[in-house]
């Protein structure tokens, strides 16, 4: 994000990603501007982000056994399997670099 053309590129990016996901439209202009206009554009997207995070702990307050469901059992797995699969997965990796 060197350039102007780049931010602003960037910032209307986002702002897509903000109005096709989250139904929460953005002033791409306010943001470039990047003064007090703006902190009230990021404010919009930090409410948001609150709200997210508050039903979250109330859906988890609410169903204490849907942490349960998600726990891994250590003994299940294949710890030989599992350090080869790694091994091949890294040098795979480097020797595609």
């Amino acid at each position: 994000i060197s350039t102007e053309t780049d931010r602003v590129t960037f910032l209307k990016n986002v702002s897509k990603v903000f109005m096709s996901r989250a139904r929460l439209k953005l002033n791409v202009k306010r943001l470039y501007a990047a003064d007090g206009l703006a902190v009230k554009e990021l404010l919009k997207i930090a409410n948001l982000l609150y709200q997210a995070t508050k039903n979250a702990d109330e859906d988890d307050a609410t169903d204490p056994d849907a942490t349960d469901a998600f726990e891994l059992d250590a003994e299940a797995f294949d710890v030989k399997l599992v350090r080869r699969l790694a091994s091949e997965i890294t040098q795979r990796g480097a020797a595609i670099y």
